[in-house]
């Protein structure tokens, strides 16, 4: 629930991927067993971030159990923990997409599971127009993601 004058204003969906050191785990297609998995240390987010909450109920869904898990405070961490082979990680593929081309980490799906996905929200005052750096935030956001919500001009 938001609280009174704010509103919550649809700005993109974001699929969350496995990522793991390239041949680290047994791939097929793009997409990983629960039990090639297993054994794995699962690298999460913190208690209460969405990224560790939509992967942990997907990942139950499919069976994944991990051996290990490994709590961590950003995406740049797993990034760097994962190319450093210490386990397996589930991240938003906006985060991952470059070093996926660049063959430093390899991403999957998990057989199983449905695609994991999520909508993020531009959290915005109700009834004034948004400041000029409020505008500048909005259209930065715009142009790196790719997307137009109102109060985007690009």
């Amino acid at each position: 629930e938001l609280p009174e004058g704010v509103i919550a204003e649809p700005f993109l969906d974001d699929e969350l991927i496995g990522v793991t050191a390239p041949g680290s785990v047994r791939l097929r297609r793009g997409r990983a067993r629960p039990a090639d998995l297993a054994g794995k240390t699962l690298l999460v987010r913190e208690y209460g971030s969405s990224t560790r909450a939509v992967a942990e109920r997907y990942l139950a869904r499919a069976g994944y159990q991990p051996a290990k898990r490994w709590e961590l405070d950003s995406n740049e961490a797993i990034k760097r923990s994962v190319r450093a082979g210490l386990g397996v990680g589930f991240v938003s593929t906006l985060v991952v997409e470059e070093e996926i081309a660049r063959g430093e980490l390899d991403g999957f799906r998990v057989e199983g599971a449905e695609a994991m996905r999520r909508s993020v929200f531009l959290l915005r005052p109700d009834g004034r127009d948004p400041t000029p750096s409020e505008r500048a935030f909005i259209e930065t956001l715009c142009s790196c993601c790719g997307v137009s919500v109102a109060g985007c001009t690009a």
